[in-house]
């Protein structure tokens, strides 16, 4: 049995295009809010991957900014930041599922 799964845009690494059209931020946002998700990659909240940039943008992980932009105030703060849950992709994903539809397709169907 073969398993077909088709992603939904959450679930790859956005532009900062892609991430204003499915969050309504304004690209202003989302920019002024990477360096301070670049700074809590410093700090170990979220690994290197959170951030893929190159010359041609950066691109962002939809379950970092989400968490960034909800904890954003707390985490700049040295004494309410030790009060942030960890980041935890899963929990955010059970509110923002990552697949759209799952397909499955039999072998023999696919040989006939």
């Amino acid at each position: 049995m073969l398993t077909a799964v088709k992603m939904a845009l959450g679930s790859y690494p956005l532009t900062v295009k892609q991430l204003s059209e499915l969050t309504g931020d304004s690209t202003a946002t989302i920019r002024h809010r990477i360096p301070g998700i670049r700074e809590q990659i410093k700090k170990g909240r979220y690994n290197e991957y959170a951030l893929i940039e190159a010359k041609k943008g950066t691109r962002i992980n939809f379950y970092v900014y989400y968490d960034y932009d909800k904890f954003r105030e707390a985490l700049g703060n040295r004494n309410t930041c030790k009060a942030v849950p960890p980041f935890d992709p899963e929990r955010i994903a059970q509110i923002c599922p990552v697949t759209q539809e799952v397909v499955f397709v039999d072998s023999e169907e696919v040989s006939a």
